[in-house]
């Protein structure tokens, strides 16, 4: 791969945003794996809707069967039409996994890749779902705001990346994993 950032298209998020508006910071806190296995995301709250952990990088295979988790329900329809959407504009696949990820004011992801066979084998998407001018996404050295309702395709297996939220609000993206067929 030699982009960094590649726009894949735009989605209304007024319905997902609206469920996140509501979510507690009891569900927030509920789920830490990613945050107790990974410390470079020890400072994201993540709400899991399509999820299984651990994403084992060194397995050749990955066929375990996808955990949907409670929050699903709230969002199935726009989960639907986001794999529409993603089939019109990537190559026939699914959604496989999908995350909510909350990166609270002044706080950072600092760089880093992602590697082994599943990143190899799926493309990470990035949609801002509440984000402002002041939260940066870097991949190598390109840096870029993201808008709302962007899906963006990320090089996260072969180029180090960070995330800067430097503003008084959080910033909660939907992390999504595709899965060409």
């Amino acid at each position: 791969m030699s982009f960094n950032f590649k726009l894949i298209g735009k989605y209304n998020i007024d319905n997902i945003a609206n469920k996140v508006n509501n979510f507690s910071e009891q569900l927030w806190n509920n789920y830490t794996y990613r945050q107790d296995q990974h410390g470079v995301h020890k400072h994201t709250k993540t709400v899991p809707i399509i999820w299984k952990e651990p994403l084992n990088k060194n397995r050749i295979e990955y066929n375990d069967v996808n955990k949907y988790w409670s929050e699903y329900k709230s969002i199935k329809e726009d989960v639907d039409n986001l794999n529409i959407l993603l089939n019109n504009n990537l190559s026939k696949g699914y959604i496989e996994s999908i995350l909510l990820i909350n990166l609270p004011a002044n706080k950072s992801i600092k760089k880093h890749m992602d590697n082994g066979n599943y990143f190899r084998k799926h493309n990470r998407l990035h949609m801002p779902i509440i984000t402002n001018k002041d939260v940066i996404f870097e991949i190598g050295n390109e840096k870029k705001y993201l808008k709302p309702g962007e899906i963006w395709e990320i090089n996260n297996n072969e180029k180090s990346h960070g995330v800067y939220n430097t503003s008084n609000t959080d910033r909660i993206h939907m992390l999504m994993d595709w899965k060409p067929l």
